[in-house]
């Protein structure tokens, strides 16, 4: 098994948090979040996700699924 390489992406946490909010996710306060981390909120299910400041490829590959 191959390992994937954690390259940072050219993507911000601004624009991950902005998809995050045009699927419909509500981005919770920031004092919620950790330091620099944001956590967004799926609505439908209540499942939170947190987007870190710094974003990797493949962190962004995992948001998709």
């Amino acid at each position: 098994m191959v390992m994937p390489i954690n390259i940072p992406s050219d993507s911000s946490q601004k624009k991950i948090l902005k998809a995050f909010k045009k699927m419909g996710w509500g981005i919770l306060d920031g004092r919620w979040g950790k330091g620099s981390h944001r956590i967004v909120k799926n609505p439908k299910n209540s499942f939170e996700q947190v987007v870190q400041n710094h974003i990797y490829k493949e962190v962004i590959r995992t948001f998709c699924k």
